[in-house]
């Protein structure tokens, strides 16, 4: 990560302690506020980097709108696959997956789950193959069947 882009990621950093922070206080109101903020800050990161995959990514975790988020996640995993970011595609992959799964979008569901299956043997963070391999594990939609 370059210094100027990192220097740039405190801002959210912050903000994303406070979101997790108001959750677990199960304070909707001022985490909607820094959810808003969140978002902001993104839009304006995003004007200085560019669609910075990291930056794609995290707008995704933090909007509400289902296929603002597939097509972000979508954009961010193509960009961390090009420049071989394993890991960080595996984390979009897996987003992607959990999040058509939950939309009922069976054949996005379809296309994440191969993302993820031929993926995880490349990916080295424990963490991140445990959420892989939970999410492999679980069983499909009757529908798929």
């Amino acid at each position: 990560m370059k210094q100027t882009f990192k220097n740039d990621w405190e801002r959210v950093l912050e903000l994303a302690c406070n979101y997790a922070n108001y959750i677990d206080a199960n304070d909707h109101v001022l985490a909607r506020r820094v959810n808003g903020e969140m978002l902001a800050e993104l839009d304006r990161l995003r004007g200085i980097h560019g669609d910075n995959p990291r930056i794609l990514a995290t707008i995704a975790d933090y909007t509400k709108d289902v296929n603002f988020k597939l097509s972000l996640l979508s954009d961010a995993f193509e960009a961390h696959v090009e420049r071989m970011e394993t890991e960080d595609a595996m984390a979009c992959a897996t987003s992607a997956l959990r999040y058509s799964r939950e939309a009922g979008r069976l054949e996005q569901a379809a296309l994440w789950r191969e993302r993820v299956s031929s993926l995880i043997s490349h990916v080295r963070d424990e963490w991140e193959i445990s959420e892989a391999t939970k999410l492999l594990e679980e069983p499909p939609p009757a529908e798929w069947n």
